[in-house]
């Protein structure tokens, strides 16, 4: 009978992965629960590049035609100087657009090249308001959706996970003088976040979009994936050296300078007491 109930706890747990972290993750023990602000901001003077790998299944079902899945984005590569953003978006077609972050609202260019799109909470609370934060996609995380702690990719880390999902955004949107900013921002699909115990920046954001990796240096470190120098690459060909002149024969004069004459003989007078040679 113990053994029966042993398995049923075990299946229990298995089957609710909301109690559990990734499977390769390791637990760690003995570690207090996070405090707020769950999400540390970046340095002043830093930069982050967000490696994306979408989910296939997901980009298949939202595409009217399978053969040609629709533009995603690839990655996103951030600077920050001071209270100044600046992004880089790379997309999975080769294009490239660019966002600026002013204040609490972000500029962003167009996918489809029409034009630009603004940003700004106070128009729709769903849009992340950077003066309180550098990341979006965050601000649903609350203490009730703390996880434990593990170790993740190398890194301790804290995860948190969503305890529900935004049932219809519209509604959200239309509701949301009834409802807290982490339930109007609640994500539209199961989501885990990964943030560094040492740092308290992001190292992960796992949703049914895809795989958000991220990664964090200076201004200049970090470069966008497309952009990144490939290891199989063939060293480049030195360059030719350039053709000397040729050289005028030795048994011709030439035009452009005057004919040299034999130098006159020197003679030397006993008189002088400079011992250097002079001309008559």
């Amino acid at each position: 009978m113990r053994k029966l109930c042993h398995f049923a706890v075990i299946a229990l747990l298995l089957g609710n992965s909301d109690a559990l972290g990734d499977v390769s993750d390791s637990p760690l023990s003995n570690l207090p629960a996070p405090k707020p602000p769950f999400v540390a901001r970046a340095p002043e003077q830093s930069a982050w590049l967000i490696v994306i790998t979408p989910n296939e299944e997901s980009s298949t079902a939202s595409s009217s035609n399978p053969s040609h899945p629709p533009k995603t984005l690839k990655a996103q590569l951030w600077t920050k100087s001071g209270s100044a953003m600046q992004c880089a978006n790379e997309w999975s077609d080769g294009t490239r657009t660019e966002d600026t972050v002013v204040g609490q609202t972000k500029i962003a260019q167009s996918p489809d090249g029409n034009g630009v799109h603004l940003y700004n909470p106070r128009l729709d609370p769903r849009y992340h308001d950077f003066s309180t934060g550098d990341f979006e996609m965050l601000d649903w995380i609350t203490p009730e959706n703390y996880v434990g702690a593990f170790s993740h990719a190398g890194e301790r880390s804290y995860l948190f996970r969503t305890k529900g999902i935004a049932s219809n955004a519209q509604d959200a949107a239309s509701a949301s003088h009834n409802l807290s900013m982490a339930e109007i921002n609640a994500p539209t699909s199961p989501t885990s976040v990964y943030i560094s115990i040492r740092t308290g920046l992001p190292v992960e954001i796992d949703n049914a979009k895809g795989k958000y990796l991220f990664q964090f240096g200076s201004p200049g470190e970090l470069r966008l994936p497309e952009d990144q120098p490939s290891a199989a690459a063939p060293p480049s060909p030195p360059p030719n050296p350039s053709p000397s002149k040729p050289k005028a024969p030795a048994n011709k004069t030439s035009s452009a300078s005057p004919p040299l004459s034999a130098p006159k003989a020197v003679k030397k007078k006993s008189s002088d007491s400079d011992t250097g040679p002079q001309s008559e």
